[in-house]
Formats: structure tokens, C-alpha cells, sequence
């Protein structure tokens, strides 16, 4: 009797030291350049530099594994994802995923001071719906694509949470 709780301490000491180091090494935890998922670093590079092939990567892996990050989304909010046969849904995901995150994050990016931020998730948006296009070959249906990228980005530029900013507007006025 005295064998099985020596044996037992002596595997869990020898199985919990690999558990760790196995979470940190797993890809959850980890992008793909080495950075941390869950940090300011890793949700900057999300937003802005991975591609966004590999933003989707780490999006459909991490749906609902770890809740440092809202990964909601409600498409091209008012807009069609699909318009004639124009594919911006990829580009609204890490678009809204932008506007959640960033505003939950140290960088307060809704601060009327700091308006950059959004201005930068907003050009990314652009710069995927392009990617999007340049897939397509013909190019007189290429530019189409192009013209229609540009009036989502400009609605984004627009609209895009305009609600919430006028809000914590409204907010702070009547705090005064």
C-alpha cells in the first residue's frame, strides 16, 4: 500500500512539468512568428500585420478557446458579405474583430485622441477587400470589385462604430 502513493506523487510531479510546457509550445498560445497570443503584441499584429489568411487560421482555431479576445462578429453589419459575388465577409470578420478588441485593449482606440487607431483597422479592411479583388482575373469584373471595396471602406469610415463614440460622447458631456 505504501508502493501506489509513492508511485502516484512521483508521476504526477513527473507529468505536470510537461504539461506546462506543452501549453506554452501549442499554437493556441502562440502565433505563428512566435509572438503571444494573448497580449498587446499579439492582438496588434492581428489586427494589422498578419495576413489575413492567418488571422482566419488563428480565428477558426480559437473561436471559443480563450477569452482574451471577443471574436464575435456580425459580418459587413448592414452591408451584404456575398454581393455579387464579391467575397468581403474574411475582411468584415477581422474588421469587427478590430473594432471589439481594440476598444477593450490599452490602446483605447475609440479616444477621440487616438482616432489613428481606428483610421489603421479601417485601412486594413480596405487593404483586404483589395487582396480579395486582386484574385480575380478578369479585369473590367477586378475593378468592380475595387469600386465596391471602396464604398464598404468608406462606409466603415463613415459608420463604423459611430454609435458607441457618440455614446461615450454623450457620456462624458454629461459628466461635465
Amino acid at each position: 500500500m505504501r508502493f501506489l502513493p509513492s508511485l502516484l506523487v512521483a508521476g504526477v510531479c513527473t507529468v505536470m512539468p510537461s504539461l506546462n510546457a506543452r501549453d506554452e509550445d501549442t499554437p493556441e498560445f502562440k502565433l505563428k512568428n512566435g509572438i503571444s497570443l494573448c497580449t498587446n503584441r499579439g492582438l496588434d499584429y492581428l489586427m494589422y500585420d498578419a495576413p489575413l489568411s492567418e488571422f482566419l487560421d488563428v480565428r477558426n482555431a480559437n473561436l471559443h478557446a480563450h477569452n482574451c479576445y471577443d471574436w464575435d462578429s456580425d459580418g459587413c453589419t448592414h452591408s451584404k458579405d456575398h454581393y455579387k459575388g464579391f467575397q468581403f465577409h474574411d475582411a468584415c470578420l477581422r474588421h469587427d474583430f478590430g473594432y471589439r478588441n481594440c476598444a477593450k485593449s490599452e490602446l483605447h482606440c475609440f479616444d477621440t485622441k487616438k482616432k489613428k487607431y481606428r483610421k489603421k483597422i479601417d485601412k486594413v479592411f480596405k487593404a483586404d477587400m483589395k487582396e480579395e479583388c486582386s484574385h480575380i482575373t478578369k479585369k473590367r469584373r477586378r475593378s468592380k470589385c475595387k469600386m465596391l471595396a471602396w464604398f464598404y471602406y468608406r462606409g466603415a469610415r463613415s459608420f463604423g462604430r459611430r454609435d458607441e463614440i457618440e455614446f461615450e460622447y454623450e457620456k462624458d458631456t454629461r459628466n461635465e
